[in-house]
Protein backbone atom coordinates (compact mmCIF):
# COMPACT_ATOMS: atom_id res chain seq x y z
CA UNK A 1 0.00 0.00 0.00
CA UNK A 2 1.39 3.39 -0.77
CA UNK A 3 0.67 7.20 0.99
CA UNK A 4 0.78 8.44 -2.84
CA UNK A 5 3.80 10.58 -1.81
CA UNK A 6 6.16 7.89 -1.77
CA UNK A 7 7.65 8.33 -5.31
CA UNK A 8 7.02 12.35 -5.31
CA UNK A 9 9.95 15.15 -4.88
CA UNK A 10 9.60 17.66 -2.71
CA UNK A 11 10.77 21.31 -1.79
CA UNK A 12 10.52 23.32 0.93
CA UNK A 13 9.22 27.01 1.61
CA UNK A 14 10.04 28.99 4.41
CA UNK A 15 10.95 32.47 5.43
CA UNK A 16 11.00 35.20 7.68
CA UNK A 17 7.71 36.19 9.77
CA UNK A 18 6.41 39.43 9.43
CA UNK A 19 8.51 42.20 7.21
CA UNK A 20 7.84 45.58 6.25
CA UNK A 21 9.17 43.96 3.32
CA UNK A 22 5.69 42.38 2.49
CA UNK A 23 3.36 45.10 3.16
CA UNK A 24 3.72 47.17 -0.06
CA UNK A 25 1.64 45.72 -3.11
CA UNK A 26 4.23 45.91 -5.45
CA UNK A 27 7.10 43.95 -3.42
CA UNK A 28 4.61 41.26 -2.32
CA UNK A 29 3.47 41.25 -5.65
CA UNK A 30 7.02 40.82 -7.25
CA UNK A 31 7.73 38.39 -4.32
CA UNK A 32 5.05 36.06 -5.25
CA UNK A 33 6.09 36.55 -9.19
CA UNK A 34 9.66 35.30 -7.68
CA UNK A 35 8.00 32.30 -6.13
CA UNK A 36 6.04 31.33 -8.80
CA UNK A 37 9.19 30.93 -11.47
CA UNK A 38 10.87 29.03 -8.39
CA UNK A 39 7.60 26.73 -8.19
CA UNK A 40 6.94 26.25 -11.61
CA UNK A 41 10.97 25.11 -12.24
CA UNK A 42 10.68 22.74 -9.66
CA UNK A 43 7.31 21.48 -11.19
CA UNK A 44 9.07 20.72 -14.01
CA UNK A 45 11.87 19.16 -12.59
CA UNK A 46 9.44 16.40 -11.39
CA UNK A 47 8.45 18.40 -7.59
CA UNK A 48 4.64 17.88 -7.21
CA UNK A 49 5.17 18.03 -3.27
CA UNK A 50 5.59 21.01 -1.71
CA UNK A 51 6.16 22.22 2.11
CA UNK A 52 5.56 25.63 3.77
CA UNK A 53 5.55 27.24 7.49
CA UNK A 54 2.59 28.61 8.58
CA UNK A 55 3.68 31.57 9.79
CA UNK A 56 2.11 34.51 8.52
CA UNK A 57 4.59 36.15 5.96
CA UNK A 58 6.92 34.96 3.49
CA UNK A 59 5.28 31.11 4.85
CA UNK A 60 1.88 32.11 4.11
CA UNK A 61 2.84 33.88 0.68
CA UNK A 62 4.78 30.56 -0.65
CA UNK A 63 1.63 28.52 0.42
CA UNK A 64 -0.89 30.64 -1.27
CA UNK A 65 1.38 30.72 -4.21
CA UNK A 66 1.02 26.69 -4.56
CA UNK A 67 -2.10 26.55 -4.01
CA UNK A 68 -3.37 29.36 -6.27
CA UNK A 69 -1.16 27.32 -9.20
CA UNK A 70 -2.85 24.20 -8.07
CA UNK A 71 -6.26 25.82 -8.64
CA UNK A 72 -6.07 27.80 -11.72
CA UNK A 73 -3.21 25.89 -13.83
CA UNK A 74 -4.90 22.50 -12.56
CA UNK A 75 -1.78 20.74 -11.80
CA UNK A 76 -1.29 17.88 -9.52
CA UNK A 77 0.73 19.12 -6.79
CA UNK A 78 -0.05 18.73 -2.86
CA UNK A 79 0.89 21.58 0.15
CA UNK A 80 1.80 19.87 3.59
CA UNK A 81 1.60 23.12 6.25
CA UNK A 82 4.20 22.70 8.55
CA UNK A 83 2.96 23.91 12.11
CA UNK A 84 4.43 24.88 14.88
CA UNK A 85 3.98 23.41 18.52
CA UNK A 86 1.63 25.69 20.50
CA UNK A 87 4.20 26.87 22.98
CA UNK A 88 6.11 28.23 19.46
CA UNK A 89 3.48 29.76 18.32
CA UNK A 90 2.77 32.20 21.70
CA UNK A 91 6.55 32.60 22.06
CA UNK A 92 8.04 35.74 20.63
CA UNK A 93 10.59 33.50 18.46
Amino acid sequence: MTDGFSRSKYACFSGPRQSPLYQGKKTRYRLEYILEEERCKLYNEGCNVFISGAAPGFDLIAASVVLKCAETRNMDVALILALPFNEFVSSKH
